[in-house]
């Protein structure tokens, strides 16, 4: 898979295991599926969520008259999520409002709830003190190499290999996550929220918000909210 995608399906006969190369989150909308995933089953139904990870071996058979809603996402190598989990309020409002006729303009969100930038977790002490350093600062990316002990070069390899983009790329993918979230979640002001995530310029902030979700974030504010 090249990319996320969002799907509505209905199960019925068990399907043999197998595994995926991508993540992917199972959202019911209408009845059950019984699911076995590296050997922790459950039975999921409305107000819960499946995570199976890239590589996980699973296995699943629909429960009567059934759908769901399926979320594809590409894969990291330090994605990090419980297999079952109830939906939180984020979730279950995108899981009731999202059209996947318009999947290109839900995916952004559906990323930002079920695996935010922030809850990477990398194997690479490196890494992990980078993403620290990154996290709320303003510090220049040199700065943030010496804190993780890695050279520039050699941070943006490891950014790539286990993130799949670079220190100035995770940071801005952060700040316009959280600005996403609160868009969502209060009535601040654009500007205002702009500025608290880093962007001191509101047509700055405008511009980049809509490059990663495809809309301006008043106009994201008014769908999602």
């Amino acid at each position: 898979m090249t990319g996320d995608a969002l799907h509505i399906r209905s199960y019925a006969e068990a399907t043999a295991a197998h595994a995926h190369d991508h993540h992917q989150v199972v959202l019911p909308l209408v009845g059950a599926m019984e699911i076995e995933v590296d050997g922790q089953a459950a039975r999921l139904a409305p107000g819960a969520r499946v995570f199976v990870p890239a590589g996980a071996r699973h296995t699943f058979c629909g429960v009567g008259e059934n759908r769901f809603m399926v979320v594809d996402l590409a894969a990291h190598a330090c994605d990090d999520a419980r297999i079952f989990a109830p939906l939180d309020e984020t979730l279950a409002r995108l899981v009731a409002r999202a059209d996947p006729r318009e999947a290109c303009a839900w995916l952004p969100a559906f990323r930002d709830a079920l695996l935010p930038p922030n809850a990477m977790r990398p194997r690479d002490a490196r890494l992990r003190r980078a993403l620290a350093a990154l996290d709320g600062s303003d510090a220049s990316l040199a700065a943030v190499a010496r804190q993780a002990g890695a050279s520039g070069s050699h941070l943006h390899a490891l950014f790539a290999r286990e993130l799949g983009m670079g220190p100035a790329a995770w940071r801005r993918s952060l700040r316009l996550t959280r600005a996403a979230a609160t868009l969502r979640g209060t009535d601040l002001p654009v500007a205002e929220i702009g500025l608290a995530c880093g962007y001191a310029d509101p047509a700055a902030f405008a511009r980049a918000f809509a490059r990663r979700y495809g809309r301006s974030p008043s106009a994201y504010r008014t769908r999602f909210s």
